[in-house]
């Protein structure tokens, strides 16, 4: 699973909208009847670029079948995504 572009998010603070990217790291797979569904997460930890507050999100999706972004769930907080997360779902299997 791959970002295609940053997210825009903006500082719960200060107002303030930024973009933020991350990588994804498989952390579950399940067998199941079309094939394997693989879990993933990624997240981001840094400070807004303006006010300097600490900044978080956890970001959690799902490909199943093989190739098809089928779930994202995010986690934020300190700031607000302004949009969903762009996915590609990429397994080498």
């Amino acid at each position: 699973m791959r970002l295609i572009k940053p997210i825009k998010v903006e500082c719960l603070n200060c107002k303030k909208q930024f973009e933020i990217g991350f990588d994804f790291e498989c952390v579950s797979t399940d067998e199941r009847q079309m094939g394997t569904e693989y879990d993933y997460e990624g997240e981001y930890e840094g400070v807004c670029p303006c006010c300097k507050k600490e900044v978080f999100v956890r970001v959690e999706a799902f490909e199943y079948p093989k190739g098809c972004v089928n779930y994202f769930g995010a986690r934020p907080d300190g700031i607000r995504l302004l949009e969903e997360p762009d996915l590609e779902a990429e397994t080498d299997e």
